[in-house]
């Protein structure tokens, strides 16, 4: 277990801006489709080139806090829309 750890370490501590970048882009991928997904990191790159690793780690974490938020916000709208069906369910229920 030592070792695996040990490993682990290493390659955190040689990884550069490109494999930063890519550990970051992951967390994209539970909130989006691979096209949407190769989208995103096709500009996180251009970013990196472009701007600098700092302009492309801003860029990563602003989608994930986008994509999050949209994804609550769906969330919740599902939730309400399953309670007022209940609700709904419930009251014709009453009248029978």
């Amino acid at each position: 277990m030592r070792n695996v750890l040990r490993d682990v370490e290493s390659y955190f501590r040689h990884a550069g801006p490109e494999q930063w970048i890519l550990m970051l882009l992951e967390s994209l991928k539970e909130f989006c489709g691979d096209d949407e997904f190769d989208g995103y990191r096709l500009e996180a790159f251009e970013i990196l080139r472009a701007l600098g690793f700092r302009e492309a780690r801003a860029f990563v974490v602003r989608m994930h806090h986008e994509l999050r938020s949209c994804a609550k916000l769906l969330e919740q709208e599902q939730i309400e829309t399953s309670l007022r069906r209940t609700g709904t369910e419930a009251s014709v229920d009453l009248l029978h």
